[in-house]
């Protein structure tokens, strides 16, 4: 299993796993061995999507995984009021990438285009934000918010046997767009500092299956929150 860099991406505008299987079984049957899909970490934490869960709704459903991306996005939690918060996400906002934004509130999941849309929408309730802004996957916090960092850690745990895919890519592409109080002391510092994190994480002792348990639960508690 061998790690690599990119740098292109794609949008992520619904359910990863539902639409990922319903996009490929809907091609003939003498195409579907040579299809596969590519697994965003990033995306999968910004649509609130378990990663253990959707590897295995996408092999339930025989849908080859033929990249990994290892990414993280940004967690805002939101109190009425909190415009310290919100000036702070503003910073994150660029006019290169769109950085779309999923709400969960009251159970329900909101989704923005662009996270200046976002942060236009007047809304008194506390509510979760995760925000598409592939930040550099070896914070752990940026300021005020989170990488989901540990979203990423459940889904390397469960490909790091190498028989989901033996391609992996670091694939922190927002260097530039990155706020300067979060940068390192050089573009290539930090992407070493990348590939030592995945490294480890790869080579780190299996987690238990309790671990990821508790980790879907975590997720459960803030969607429902």
């Amino acid at each position: 299993m061998a790690l690599s860099r990119a740098g292109a991406h794609a949008s992520c505008d619904d359910k990863f796993a539902g639409d990922a299987v319903a996009g490929v079984v809907a091609v003939p049957r003498d195409r579907f061995e040579v299809l596969g899909v590519c697994v965003d970490a990033c995306h999968l934490a910004v649509e609130f999507e378990e990663p253990v869960e959707a590897l295995r709704r996408l092999s339930a459903a025989g849908v080859r995984v033929g990249k990994i991306q290892i990414s993280t996005g940004l967690e805002a939690v939101l109190e009425p009021g909190d415009h310290a918060s919100e000036a702070a996400l503003l910073a994150f906002a660029d006019d290169v990438y769109l950085h779309q934004v999923v709400q969960s509130c009251e159970g329900q999941l909101t989704r923005f285009t662009d996270l200046p849309e976002a942060l236009e929408a007047v809304d008194p309730r506390s509510r979760l934000w995760r925000v598409h802004f592939h930040a550099p996957i070896f914070l752990e916090r940026l300021g005020r918010f989170r990488n989901t960092r540990r979203e990423l850690g459940a889904l390397l745990a469960a490909v790091k046997d190498g028989k989901t895919t033996q391609h992996l890519e670091v694939e922190t592409y927002s260097w530039a767009m990155l706020p300067e109080a979060h940068r390192g002391k050089s573009m290539l510092d930090d992407i070493g500092r990348e590939l030592r994190w995945a490294s480890a994480q790869l080579t780190a002792p299996s987690e238990s299956p309790a671990g990821h348990r508790e980790l879907a639960a975590v997720t459960g508690r803030r969607l429902a929150s």
